[in-house]
């Protein structure tokens, strides 16, 4: 990521002083405008800009995030349909169903909890 960056750097720079006209300005006055422009951190944000959009792009359609969409879904429907059911136990008065359903929906929660980040 290193090399990536400081290629990107490099293109910022470039850009920078490709903005700035050569008949008007020397070497060493683009030098000091780059330099005052690394000092206050204007081409670092630039360059995290443009990484941060490139990774964007390449995470946007990745299998981890369709994995984790399907994840969220599957634990959600659990839920709505655990819920359901304990709903249900509770009117007909069936407590060891309660208690068995309100024990899955636990584990669902931790396994939803666990594997949500990955």
């Amino acid at each position: 990521m290193s090399d990536l960056r400081d290629i990107v750097t490099r293109h910022v720079e470039d850009q920078l002083r490709s903005e700035f006209p050569v008949k008007e300005f020397s070497d060493e006055q683009l030098s000091k405008i780059l330099d005052n422009k690394r000092a206050d951190g204007s081409i670092n944000r630039e360059v995290n800009r443009i990484l941060d959009t490139f990774l964007e792009e390449i995470e946007e359609n990745s299998s981890k995030k369709k994995r984790r969409r399907i994840l969220n879904f599957s634990f959600s429907a659990a839920g709505l349909i655990l819920t359901t059911i304990i709903g249900y136990a509770v009117n007909m008065t069936n407590w060891s169903m309660v208690i068995g359903m309100i024990i899955a929906m636990l584990i669902v929660n931790a396994l939803f909890l666990f594997f949500a980040d990955q």
